[in-house]
């Protein structure tokens, strides 16, 4: 199949962008995906950001993972949409499908709206959301659970000990700075983890709030079941 436009994947924080976004290039039967979730874009941190499960997919293509390194400053959004604008034509036109999923709202937003009016180019808008049913603090305190079994709490030393302490990603992820609370003796393990899960918690209902407004945003519910259902029914939305 011959695609002529570009998928974006977006919504809330911990919704299963990053699951459904690689279904749908499988289902696509080839393609790539691009970061659109600026703390995603450091090296050095894929415990900490959620993105240790996307680098156990090797055969997809990523793109503008892990790209910066952590002292680096985040990229002007027109930087980043000219970098993302070569690498959709470039997929586009060696018959595989861009999907660029992530969080970041400035991001996405100039993608859509604000590039030159090229709407065409990047559609369908998707917004994943839970389903009501969905318990979100259970599927949150497993997270944390897991990130801990992978690592963080190494990972952050790590960032610690090499000078990282000031850096944009040690200073705003709400992963790290709670952990390096703990690590400088201020609160305990305990009271860390419940920042995270707090933090985590706010940060979902204000990215909810604010992407509800968006007037073009597909919404699709996950229920955590049957991601090949829903990446046949983005495949289905895509122009002929």
């Amino acid at each position: 199949m011959v695609y002529k436009s570009a998928v974006i994947i977006t919504g809330p924080t911990t919704t299963g962008k990053t699951e459904l976004a690689f279904e749908l290039v499988r289902r696509a039967g080839g393609g790539e995906i691009i970061c659109a979730d600026k703390l995603m874009l450091f090296k050095g941190f894929p415990v900490s950001t959620g993105l240790s499960d996307t680098l156990k997919n090797p055969e997809i293509p990523i793109y503008l993972y892990q790209t910066l390194n952590p002292e680096e400053g985040i990229p002007e959004i027109s930087d980043y949409v000219s970098k993302v604008n070569l690498e959709v034509d470039y997929i586009l036109k060696n018959n595989g499908l861009p999907v660029i999923e992530g969080c970041s709202f400035s991001y996405f937003n100039n993608l859509y709206y604000g590039n030159n009016n090229e709407n065409s180019k990047y559609f369908p808008l998707i917004g994943l959301k839970w389903s009501n049913g969905l318990d979100l603090e259970k599927r949150v305190e497993k997270r944390i659970e897991v990130a801990f079994q992978e690592g963080i709490l190494d990972e952050i030393k790590e960032g610690l000990k090499k000078g990282y302490r000031n850096t944009y990603i040690m200073s705003n992820a709400i992963g790290i700075v709670p952990i390096v609370e703990y690590l400088d003796g201020k609160i305990s393990l305990e009271d860390a983890k419940k920042r995270i899960f707090k933090g985590v918690l706010n940060i979902f209902n204000d990215q909810l709030e604010e992407f509800l407004e968006v007037p073009d945003i597909k919404w699709i519910e996950n229920d955590a079941f049957d991601l090949s259902q829903k990446a046949e029914k983005i495949l289905r939305m895509l122009p002929d």
